[in-house]
């Protein structure tokens, strides 16, 4: 059996560049699929007219707000360098993250294909072993926004009254919640 399972992993390390590209170009597909069908739904005079309507401030606003909105994603590929050997520039970290975040949003895949496009774009001078690591020690805070998101939402509901009818998945969001605290003090305590 192990040599059985040795066999089918050489096989597949064997074809990892033809995986590789077929797992990049079916993303591309679904990228453009959905791009597709957003364009469908969105006409072009809408699209200028309500752009048309927009102050210079506003859309101003909705650019810098959009920045700062993705920009703590970016935090991620800054700490997956750090578990790196190899140095990269801070103009290739942003490209990188703004790339892999850009695709995540859209794409999702449970974090696959953020975890794939890391380690395509971080692999110089580092083994696999070495880039599961990387991506291992951050995986655990993927979810940190949500976290922070369930405690906002529980003061929301409870403490405001806004949204009162998530009241009653008050443990879901107890249990995300406490997440991120877990996880902080967890890594703390044994790092």
């Amino acid at each position: 059996m192990k040599a059985r399972l040795q066999k089918i992993g050489a096989a597949i390390n064997k074809r990892m560049g033809i995986i590789k590209a077929l797992f990049v170009f079916s993303v591309l597909l679904f990228v453009i699929s959905e791009v597709g069908k957003i364009a469908k739904e969105v006409s072009g005079a809408q699209l200028a007219t309500a752009l048309a309507s927009q102050s210079w401030w506003h859309l101003l606003s909705m650019v810098v707000i959009g920045i700062i909105a993705v920009t703590p994603m970016l935090t991620y590929d800054v700490m997956i360098t750090k578990f790196l050997p190899n140095h990269y520039s801070l103009g290739y970290i942003l490209k990188a993250g703004w790339i892999t975040n850009t695709f995540t949003n859209i794409g999702g895949f449970g974090g696959v294909l953020g975890a794939s496009l890391r380690a395509n774009f971080y692999n110089r001078e580092a083994t696999k072993k070495q880039i599961v690591f990387a991506i291992s020690k951050i995986a655990l805070f993927l979810v940190s926004g949500l976290s922070l998101y369930c405690m906002i939402s529980l003061v929301l509901v409870y403490g405001f009254g806004i949204g009162q009818m998530y009241g009653t998945y008050w443990i879901w969001l107890v249990g995300g919640a406490l997440y991120f605290p877990a996880i902080f003090i967890f890594t703390r305590v044994n790092d």
